[in-house]
């Protein structure tokens, strides 16, 4: 079901610009994403075999029944990704993920996504789950996917392995 709701609004079918028969839909998590105002914005972030994207979206009644797609906001090459810490931030369960900048601006510009100011490349990310079982099944995602791209020929950049770092608090 999600990965119908989510592919094509995020350029994930034939026809589609900078469209890739390599990649396909893993998983979404609901998460709270701090703005450049310090206030925070609820978000899918959705995990793909290549990237990890920010899309505005969310259910537009208080049943969850109705998915609403607003915008695409940024995507992250997961070759790119150099380490995952894990810790807590108050009630939520905070990721803060560090990528190579040098490397994510060259597989973005390599499949003809604009790197500009717009693009929004940043070397650090950081999201809030509001519980510690999606937390943790986010990680074991970017885990796996991180070994895919480390064992198979899915990726064609050199490759680091991707260092998990727990806090003492989680």
């Amino acid at each position: 079901m999600w990965q119908k709701l989510l592919e094509p609004n995020l350029g994930m079918v034939p026809g589609s610009p900078n469209y890739d028969d390599q990649d396909c839909y893993q998983m979404h998590g609901y998460v709270k994403k701090k703005n450049r105002w310090t206030f925070y914005d609820n978000r899918f972030i959705v995990l793909t075999l290549k990237w990890m994207i920010n899309a505005d979206a969310g259910f537009t009644d208080t049943r969850c029944k109705e998915f609403h797609f607003k915008k695409f906001l940024w995507r992250a090459p997961l070759a790119a990704l150099r380490q995952v810490d894990i810790d807590k931030e108050g009630e939520m369960i905070s990721l803060k993920m560090k990528f190579d900048l040098d490397m994510q601006t060259k597989i973005l510009t390599d499949y003809g996504f604009k790197v500009d100011k717009k693009a929004k490349i940043k070397e650090k990310r950081k999201l809030l789950f509001s519980d510690l079982h999606t937390a943790q099944n986010f990680v074991y995602q970017l885990a796996r996917l991180s070994h895919f791209l480390t064992n198979t020929n899915g990726c064609k950049y050199e490759y680091k392995d991707l260092l998990v770092v727990k806090g003492e608090k989680v």
